[in-house]
């Protein structure tokens, strides 16, 4: 998650540290995550056997969690670009002080809740393995290999694979930029990558033995290369061919399209080959939604959700389990069926992630880079 002043302009009680403004990713990163949790909601509804629309923008949320892969290789290599010197300790303090906070105060308190709290009051086992044997997975910031090494059910642990999967990212990220310094072999380098990754997860999927397949769908890294290369793209100046108003008119039109199709329909949601087009359709809607305003993404409670997104997406399964419990003990709530549920799923997320960011997220990184400036 990328930080900037452009909360200052805002005014928001939740500022972040310096950065470069790009205010309408703020907007997009918000709508990826409500669509994720209204994915993960119609999920629950259905496993507690309440009645549910199948509309499909109810079964986007994975390729939201996709186009969150995409922005975060845009947003690193954007910036990576525009600084005079990349500092490969200081990417990955930041990067630390970010995800990490927030991630394991998840992952302990989602471990407590699953193996003390809720077997105590439901008598029910949540999970299918021992803590000694899933803790270390998540710890280790490798959750990804523990969905395909570990029985299920994950609970509210299942949807930090993709966490798992940044930071490697992260790990090889610093690698590309350190290597290739030159701004045109930058985008040659992260473009023969996305190929590459492509054609290495295609192979998986033909592989006959799955794991391969299933290893792959969790480190989707043809996303974050691709969006990388867009990121640099935009950093390079405005002479590019791209940045043409025909092109760039374009380009914005026919992403905004696509993206709407791609949510709220099934016209393309065959998932043969998805990798191979999605990752440059939301590269390319990055790149020219970065460039000019739009007011709407640019509103004050789409800024702040973008700002608390990470927190939303960390937060909002274990919310819906109080949530669940309520319908189905409660006959007045569930006679309102789904729209309560969904309805109260998204506010509550928004405001316990506004609360975590302001009261814990915050003091911990100012207390951190104090402490650094001190030494």
């Amino acid at each position: 998650m990328i930080e900037s002043k452009y909360t200052e302009n805002v005014r928001l009680k939740v500022p972040l540290s310096s950065g470069t403004v790009l205010p309408n990713l703020y907007g997009l990163r918000f709508i990826a995550a409500m669509v994720v949790l209204l994915g993960h909601g119609w999920q629950n509804l259905h496993q507690i056997n309440i009645s549910v629309p199948d509309w499909p923008l109810f079964q986007k949320g994975s390729i939201a969690v996709l186009f969150f892969f995409t922005l975060s290789g845009f947003l690193l290599a954007y910036l990576a670009q525009v600084r005079p010197v990349f500092n490969a300790k200081s990417f990955l303090t930041s990067r630390f002080v970010r995800i990490v906070p927030l991630y394991y105060l998840v992952v302990l308190a989602g471990f407590f809740i699953l193996v003390k709290v809720l077997p105590a009051i439901t008598g029910e086992n949540y999970l299918h393995f021992s803590l000694i044997n899933g803790l270390p997975y998540y710890l280790l910031f490798v959750p990804n290999l523990a969905i395909l090494s570990l029985p299920e059910p994950f609970g509210g642990l299942y949807n930090l694979w993709s966490i798992g999967s940044e930071m490697q990212f992260y790990l090889i990220f610093p690698l590309v930029i350190l290597f290739v310094s030159k701004p045109k072999k930058r985008q040659a380098a992260f473009l023969f990558l996305t190929l590459l990754w492509c054609c290495v997860h295609e192979f998986a999927l033909d592989h006959p033995d799955r794991i391969w397949a299933r290893f792959l769908d969790t480190i989707p890294f043809e996303y974050m290369f691709c969006g990388a290369f867009w990121g640099i793209l935009l950093a390079n100046g405005k002479n590019d061919l791209f940045r043409q108003p025909r092109w760039f008119y374009t380009g914005m039109i026919g992403t905004t399209l696509l993206s709407l199709l791609l949510l709220t329909t099934t016209a393309l949601d065959s998932h043969f080959s998805l990798h191979w087009w999605l990752p440059w359709i939301w590269g390319i809607l990055l790149f020219v939604f970065a460039q000019r305003p739009v007011l709407f993404l640019q509103t004050r409670p789409m800024v702040v959700g973008g700002i608390i997104s990470y927190g939303i997406y960390l937060l909002h399964p274990w919310i819906s389990f109080p949530l669940r419990w309520l319908f189905l003990k409660i006959p007045f709530v569930v006679s309102y069926s789904w729209t309560i549920y969904l309805l109260l799923l998204g506010i509550l997320s928004w405001v316990f992630a506004w609360f975590i960011y302001r009261y814990y997220e915050q003091p911990l990184k100012t207390r951190f880079v104090s402490n650094l400036k001190r030494l």
